[in-house]
């Protein structure tokens, strides 16, 4: 990412189950970017871990935060606690060019495509949200908060969705199947765009506290829309690992399947734990997900700091080095 100033970086490795590990790091500074969560789509999921580390974690470091007089946070939320099922009973979402106050959070977490993680995401974001406004222990002050939705991200550094994708297609020598018949349309984010949006809030909540305070935004960037599986063939295009299309199964097929593997993981152990939750994945490719990022234009200044071909080279160059290195 572009920038000129120059200063000194401290790392540190702590943990937020244990707030007290924390305190010293926390105590003086301006603003808290909260990215810090257990991200897992895998089946059968961890909920205890989930909750932990996204939940009570993030409650942790909201009271720390409180205590050592800390001015602003900014959470790094995702647009999947907004990602349900667009008809009660049904198996696709359908988010077209949707901003944040008309976008409806599930009072039933169980309608959330990505389930588990999802649900727990969107508790650690409630906590957040609600917390902006508080008084400081010492009286001295209030928290501002804000809680950033960037859609799915790709990018450097990736080793969930897209990165299990790929090593499928490897695995069954660069081919995939197409589990949700012709697709859906799914809006993914460059990381380094998202990174440049955190920047931004924070920005915002020191000169204009109210424009976002207490607030989600959602963020996307310029990346083309397209399926995700079309999206994984297009980054390895013109690559020793180029992946094909071998057929196409009608979705609800593929979801019919999905639930009868969940079940029998879940009562039979007949599988073993999968990186993707089935029914997840299969409601996700078939989905058609399209954001509105007025508010974050509008009252972040923000607009994407790398364009869509600068992304895509970038993430190209990550991917096929990714599967270099797997066997």
């Amino acid at each position: 990412m572009p920038f000129s100033g120059r200063k000194s970086v401290k790392l540190f490795q702590r943990d937020l189950t244990n707030p007290e590990s924390c305190r010293e790091i926390v105590r003086g500074v301006d603003v808290v970017f909260h990215c810090a969560a257990y991200v897992s789509y895998e089946f059968p999921v961890d909920k205890d871990q989930l909750h932990k580390n996204n939940v009570l974690a993030t409650e942790n470091l909201i009271n720390l935060c409180l205590e050592e007089s800390v001015p602003r946070i900014v959470h790094c939320s995702s647009s999947e606690v907004t990602l349900q099922s667009y008809i009660k009973g049904g198996i696709v979402a359908l988010v077209i060019y949707s901003q944040e106050s008309k976008m409806k959070i599930p009072n039933d977490e169980n309608r959330l495509i990505f389930g588990e993680y999802a649900a727990s995401k969107l508790r650690a974001e409630k906590l957040i949200l609600d917390a902006d406004g508080s008084n400081m222990k010492n009286g001295l002050g209030t928290l501002r908060t804000t809680s950033l939705r960037p859609t799915l991200l790709y990018g450097e550094e990736d080793s969930k969705l897209v990165s299990n994708i790929l090593m499928i297609a490897k695995k069954g020598n660069y081919s995939l199947v197409r589990p949700a018949g012709a697709g859906g349309k799914q809006q993914l984010t460059y990381a380094g765009n998202a990174a440049w949006a955190l920047i931004c809030a924070k920005k915002t909540l020191k000169e204009q506290p109210e424009a976002i305070g207490g607030l989600p935004v959602t963020i996307t960037d310029d990346t083309p829309v397209e399926d995700m599986l079309r999206f994984c063939e297009r980054i390895t295009r013109g690559s020793r690992h180029q992946i094909k299309f071998s057929w196409t199964i009608p979705m609800w097929i593929s979801y019919t399947l999905a639930f009868m593997m969940e079940l029998a993981t879940t009562y039979f152990n007949y599988f073993k734990k999968m990186p993707v939750l089935p029914r997840g994945i299969i409601s996700y490719l078939g989905s058609v997900i399209l954001y509105n990022r007025i508010r974050a234009s509008i009252y972040m200044d923000y607009s994407p700091i790398f364009s869509a071909d600068e992304a895509f080279l970038a993430s190209s160059i990550y991917y096929c080095q990714f599967l270099d290195n797997i066997e």
